[in-house]
């Protein structure tokens, strides 16, 4: 298993309420909707359901993931559909009453012989799916 982490960065809401964001994640397709076109198109496509996301891209396809896990410190999606076994997590860590640290990390089973070639996408990954998580998650 190999794990791939964003870079922390400091959200100005409080934990509590970034979590409460995850509680139906249909509810993010808005906070995508309010982003500069510039950045939507860096995204891609993205889709929510209250429980799943779906990510459209051109290497890979769609890759589906499932919400598995809702805490007030993380929120766990596990791959419904995935050219290998992964997860995205995204982690909540109080820094002050108005301020949170977030950041994602993906754990994928890579084989060894593999890892060399996929392990810089899987860090892009990591650090895209953490920009879009800050981004849905600004005030």
């Amino acid at each position: 298993m190999a794990t791939y982490k964003s870079k922390p960065v400091t959200v100005q809401q409080p934990a509590a309420a970034i979590s409460d964001k995850f509680a139906d994640l249909s509810t993010l397709e808005g906070a995508l909707g309010n982003l500069p076109e510039s950045e939507r198109a860096k995204i891609g496509e993205v889709k929510f359901t209250a429980d799943s996301l779906s990510i459209k891209t051109a290497q890979v396809g769609e890759l589906k993931f499932q919400v598995t896990e809702r805490t007030p410190e993380r929120v766990v999606f596990n791959t419904v559909s995935s050219p290998l076994p992964l997860n995205m997590v995204v982690n909540l860590k109080p820094l002050t009453a108005d301020s949170t640290e977030l950041y994602t990390s993906i754990d994928v089973e890579i084989p060894a012989m593999l890892k060399p070639l996929l392990g810089g996408m899987m860090q892009k990954a990591a650090d895209s799916f953490g920009d879009l998580m800050v981004k849905i998650n600004r005030k």
